[in-house]
């Protein structure tokens, strides 16, 4: 990742082609194709912004004033825009139906790479904290220059904060910390975050807190900072991103197209948002013995990815249909969808294919 991708969040359409095409070699209209497919997938955000009378939007304004004159309002994209009038490279779609333009079109950068249209960061033995809440939350380790939260809300980052928190007290991750900001790094260890009265949250900088923030003022422990984390067991205690997703923030018809951006939503939705957070760390972290049956039956899995691979053969990037290991995860995906009438997490789809596929490439190097 270079250093220009490495502080935008989101990118405009036009540079998401261009990087496309930079990175895998594809002509314009393949990468163009690409991004249209993955955003019918539901598998990217976005987001931009119309101009014009409110009246003419079927949907009011933030100020939720129709009679206004013309204005401008960011929105997000829904599904259905997707399947509009669509043109990447002046960053400009025109849901069906409707009467506006939407212009200045982004894409969320980290969104991109967890659908394998762009590459992923290299892999490496410690995540940051940060790091570590991007890949729980959308399945991608990126520092927070590159993410900065975009596609997640704050109850998501916060919840992943506490569940990191509670993850390392547990001894289920390994950490590293600083015992004064510009101290040097030492192993962090989790009987500290085992302390009667207090639940600890991580920020995505990487200091340690309390939830609620109030209690660390009453705290005379030891306090740690700039906390990295041991990929390997973060993999392990948070096996699959989470998938909650936030209701449209305003109402629009019933074949809506778009969503003002208005500001967060009630305490209720978070609260609600919370809960489901929690309710998967728990899932990762505790063994389920006689609980419900797994999503998919991961033999007929395995049976499916070698022949998926014998029919496609190696990833090329001259094959836009097959030229990553996202496209064999997306045509799991459809298989379980249409077998088990279910569809797996992406990581849980991710971790189930990955010795099959190792198992698949050492057959054919031994022939």
């Amino acid at each position: 990742m270079n250093e220009a991708a490495a502080n935008i969040p989101w990118l405009l359409t036009h540079e998401v082609v261009a990087r496309i095409i930079h990175h895998y070699g594809f002509t314009p209209e393949i990468a163009k194709r690409q991004i249209v497919s993955v955003g019918k997938r539901d598998r990217i955000k976005a987001r931009g912004v119309i101009k014009g009378p409110p009246e003419g939007w079927g949907f009011q304004d933030s100020a939720g004033d129709p009679s206004l004159v013309p204005v401008s309002a960011s929105v997000s994209l829904l599904l259905a825009a997707w399947n509009g009038t669509i043109d990447l490279d002046a960053a400009t779609i025109k849901p069906p139906g409707a009467s506006y333009e939407i212009t200045n079109l982004q894409l969320c950068f980290i969104d991109l790479i967890a659908a394998g249209s762009l590459p992923a960061p290299a892999e490496k033995a410690r995540w940051s904290i940060a790091e570590a809440i991007a890949y729980w939350i959308k399945g991608v380790p990126l520092p927070w220059k590159a993410w900065q939260g975009a596609g997640a809300s704050d109850g998501e980052i916060e919840q992943a904060g506490i569940a990191l928190g509670e993850a390392i007290g547990a001894d289920q991750v390994r950490a590293w910390g600083r015992l004064s900001p510009g101290g040097p790094m030492e192993p962090l260890p989790g009987s500290d975050l085992r302390i009667p009265g207090f639940r600890w949250r991580v920020d995505p900088d990487g200091h340690l807190g309390t939830s609620p923030p109030g209690r660390l003022a009453v705290f005379e422990g030891r306090r740690w900072y700039g906390i990295e984390v041991d990929w390997a067991t973060v993999r392990q205690t948070f096996s699959r991103p989470l998938t909650v997703r936030a209701a449209p923030a305003a109402a629009v018809r019933d074949q809506a197209v778009t969503a003002i951006e208005t500001a967060p939503s009630p305490a209720a939705d978070v609260g609600d948002r919370a809960r489901a957070v929690a309710a998967a760390v728990e899932s990762a972290a505790a063994p389920h013995p006689g609980g419900r049956p797994p999503v998919a039956n991961w033999e007929m899995v395995e049976e499916e990815v070698f022949r998926l691979m014998n029919d496609n053969g190696e990833f090329s990037v001259d094959d836009p249909e097959w030229n990553a290991q996202a496209r064999l995860e997306e045509a799991i995906a459809d298989f379980c969808e249409k077998k088990f009438k279910k569809c797996p997490g992406e990581t849980a789809i991710r971790d189930n294919i990955r010795e099959p596929l190792e198992r698949w490439r050492q057959s054919r190097s031994e022939t």
